[in-house]
């Protein structure tokens, strides 16, 4: 054989002792021609196409770079999912998710509800709104209550607590800051159906008087001795509530209304 003929051409089959003759020595040029019923393709370069690559499976030991993953299936790795951007996990159905756009906050996309039927361990939980519980709150510690209310004043819900401006534990009861302490203390407040202030010591307990209490106004009626708070000559009253002749009455259970406590107490 020629050896320089030989090497002008690219043989079919393998030439024993003669492997040049399987090589090429410049690119190859397929003019936009297929190859196909290729086994196995070994790079050492990079593999170039503008049209897309069909596999069973892809396998590569760095890194792949694309502009975009479009998997039908399920994605798994051993490290981590990253982002790079203030971008995250997104539902494209739900239109809810998971992301970051500042070193301090993980962030729930779209303001959607959180929802777990396990545990949430947190350092703190801080809320703009109503926290909810449908069960017990429980606390090894101090509950800590920052609204203030006066003692007497309205209230709305029968449910609310609050704290006076020196930080004693006020309750709502019948529409009214009532104090949940236990002490004695002196009072001034309204009976129903009664014209005038009544004065008392004693225990406010769910919006009711126990205790001695007294007209701050007496009105002599009778001929037994009674003071009346009001002007009712019969000595009758709404409430039922009249004092003796030393000036007090003792109630037990009685609502009371527009309640203050006195100075001093």
């Amino acid at each position: 054989m020629d050896g320089e003929l030989a090497n002008d051409y690219l043989y079919r089959n393998a030439v024993p002792g003669q492997p040049q003759l399987n090589k090429m020595n410049t690119a190859l040029n397929m003019g936009d021609n297929d190859i196909n019923s290729v086994g196995a393709i070994t790079a050492n370069g990079a593999i170039t196409t503008s049209q897309s690559v069909n596999a069973t499976d892809v396998v590569a030991t760095g890194t792949i770079t694309g502009g975009q993953a479009n998997i039908t299936g399920e994605t798994y790795t051993t490290g981590w999912f990253r982002t790079r951007g203030d971008t995250g996990w997104f539902s494209e159905k739900w239109g809810g998710g998971i992301y970051q756009t500042d070193p301090d906050w993980v962030k729930v996309y779209n303001d959607k509800g959180f929802k777990t039927g396990g545990a949430v361990d947190a350092g703190s939980i801080v809320s703009n709104t109503t926290i909810t519980a449908t069960g017990r709150l429980a606390t090894s510690e101090f509950i800590s209550i920052g609204g203030i209310a006066t003692e007497g004043t309205p209230c709305s819900d029968s449910k609310l607590l609050a704290k006076t401006s020196t930080g004693g534990a006020l309750t709502c009861q019948s529409g009214m800051w009532t104090s949940i302490a236990t002490d004695i203390a002196y009072y001034e407040f309204d009976m129903a159906g009664v014209g005038y202030r009544y004065r008392g010591i004693g225990k406010v307990i769910d919006g009711k008087f126990w205790g001695d209490a007294w007209c701050t106004a007496n009105v002599y009626c009778g001929t037994t001795g009674y003071n009346y708070c009001g002007s009712n000559t019969a000595c009758v009253n709404a409430s039922g509530q009249y004092a003796n002749n030393t000036g007090k009455v003792g109630l037990a259970s009685m609502p009371v209304y527009n309640l203050s406590k006195m100075p001093g107490w």
